[in-house]
């Protein structure tokens, strides 16, 4: 089995310096691979070119210590080639990416609600206002189901409907049951 070479190894790339944007967290990471291990140093274009794939793991949710310890751990006693090594463990250790859990809203009379995607404190849509609250979603399907239900003859009585959805929000609000 082949390891993949690293990419400061490739040869004929007419990249420059500026044409090559690298992920200064990543580099970070990699630059701080030398203080582990001192046989880990790697020079400033081995940083920029092995940043995209360390970038892979940072964007996954994997955190610094989490990628130095993949990359640090079970090294041979000699290292001749640290941007190959380091290359080949990110590349052949890279995890999948982490499940992101979704947040419960923080209202205040804890309806417990998830939040929407993307917004990780906060109260919840419905408890904010701006979003209808699941039983007016129910009422408002049913209403669309009872106007489908009409045959295309027949006008269906709009302000009488409106009446009996306002009754019902009314007589749910005053805790009265049907």
């Amino acid at each position: 089995m082949t390891t993949p070479a690293a990419p400061a190894a490739r040869e004929g790339s007419n990249k420059t310096d500026q044409e090559t944007q690298a992920d200064p967290e990543a580099v970070r990471v990699l630059a701080r691979l030398e203080d582990v291990d001192a046989r880990l140093r790697l020079s400033g274009r081995q940083l920029r070119d092995l940043a995209p794939v360390a970038s892979q793991w940072l964007a996954r949710g994997y955190s610094a210590p989490e990628i130095t310890d993949a990359v640090v751990q079970g090294l041979p006693a000699n290292v001749w080639a640290p941007a190959k090594i380091v290359a080949d463990r990110l590349t052949r250790k890279l995890p999948a990416p982490r499940r992101k859990w979704r947040a419960y809203a923080e209202c205040a009379d804890r309806c417990g609600r998830l939040l929407p995607a993307g917004q990780d404190s906060g109260q919840c849509g419905v408890c904010a206002g701006t979003t209808p609250a699941p039983f007016l979603q129910e009422l408002a399907a049913q209403a669309l189901q009872e106007l489908d239900a009409h045959s295309a003859d027949a006008a269906p009585d709009v302000k009488a409907h409106a009446d009996g959805l306002r009754n019902i929000l009314r007589s749910r609000r005053l805790g009265v049951t049907a």
